[in-house]
């Protein structure tokens, strides 16, 4: 049996059993730990999602591969328009106090968007398993939650 194997058969000694006689506390209660199970997993496959990066860094490296400089894309084959930069405006005082939650390091690595009722946080780049968690935690205690869509994957933090 594989580490992967061994893995997921471990994960799923932990799927949460529905409720045999449900109320709605104990569909709550359920309901959470399915997004408890959830979070987890994502964090597992950010954390093997590193290592792969890692591994083929190094596979990378003893090749004689450069991964710092960046592959350039092909030529445009028609001219693009230059898009129209949105006007800068100064960060609300609520957009204020969430962005202060969090350190610098993790700062950096996040965009905030005022949505109206709403505040958007989304990542600038992969995390890595350990900044989503951190992010998530913050996130989390202002009342937030995450959104999983893939590629427009983000945080949401009702304003208060």
């Amino acid at each position: 049996m594989s580490y992967a194997e061994e893995e997921d058969k471990e994960e799923d000694k932990k799927v949460p059993v529905p409720p045999k006689d449900p109320d709605q506390k104990s569909i709550f209660e359920y309901l959470e730990k399915i997004i408890d199970a959830l979070n987890a997993k994502e964090a597992q496959v950010a954390h093997h999602l590193d290592r792969i990066a890692t591994a083929v860094e190094k596979i990378a490296k003893s090749e004689g591969i450069s991964t710092t400089k960046p592959v350039s894309p092909p030529p445009p084959s028609k001219p693009t328009p230059t898009p129209i930069p949105a006007p800068i405006s100064a960060p609300t005082d609520h957009l204020k106090e969430l962005m202060d939650l969090f350190p610098n390091d993790l700062q950096e690595l996040l965009t905030f968007e005022d949505k109206g009722d709403w505040v958007k946080v989304a990542p600038r780049r992969f995390l890595g398993s350990d900044n989503f968690a951190k992010i998530a935690s913050i996130i989390r205690d202002a009342g937030g939650e995450y959104i999983s869509a893939g590629k427009a994957s983000h945080f949401k933090v009702a304003k208060k």
